[in-house]
């Protein structure tokens, strides 16, 4: 190997020397630029009216945000583009849930306010079928027909020597029968 070999082989290594040392120092500018970004983000909030994620194909599958009535909430969709569920907010500002089937009726509902707190289940047309609340501190269940007439309620009573009511409402008189324990 004569000298001259030597000399374009110490260019050379001389050459990628340099050009790693750019690199190298590229990619520490680009990282440290990166932490300095990322840490003046942190703390910052991201204001919008909602937030929609979509699917593969484009649909929108949930939103986060607040409709035209002020609720807040999380609104879950199947492919179709079909409500399935409601996580959120009354226009009162009660905390509700609300689930539906493939064919948008109402399934479930649960809600929660100062006075109250229940569950609604429904039927198959979305009529409302039965009922379990707290009302005013009292539990009550309650049963509708098929047209949403309440036929059963029990409950407990505001006079706390009786122990349960049963309210039965007659088909006959629409009136309700009170049958209470002690």
């Amino acid at each position: 190997m004569t000298i001259e070999d030597l000399s374009a082989r110490l260019e050379k290594v001389e050459r990628a020397n340099r050009s790693m040392k750019r690199w190298g120092g590229g990619l520490l500018t680009l990282l440290v630029a990166g932490v300095a970004m990322a840490a003046s983000f942190a703390g910052e909030t991201v204001t919008a009216k909602a937030f929609e994620v979509r699917d593969d194909s484009g649909n929108v599958r949930a939103i986060l945000g607040v409709d035209s009535e002020d609720r807040g909430g999380l609104w879950l969709y199947d492919d179709g583009g079909t409500l399935t569920g409601y996580f959120g907010s009354t226009q009162s500002g009660n905390a509700a849930m609300q689930l539906q089937d493939s064919g948008g009726s109402v399934r479930l509902r649960l809600l929660g306010g100062d006075q109250w707190t229940g569950v609604y289940l429904f039927n198959g047309s979305g009529g409302l079928a039965a009922t379990m609340h707290m009302k005013y501190g009292r539990p009550e269940f309650g049963f509708q027909d098929e047209d949403e007439v309440t036929r059963y309620l029990l409950a407990l009573p505001a006079d706390p020597k009786k122990k349960v009511l049963i309210r039965n409402w007659s088909q006959s008189k629409g009136l309700p029968h009170w049958l209470e324990f002690e």
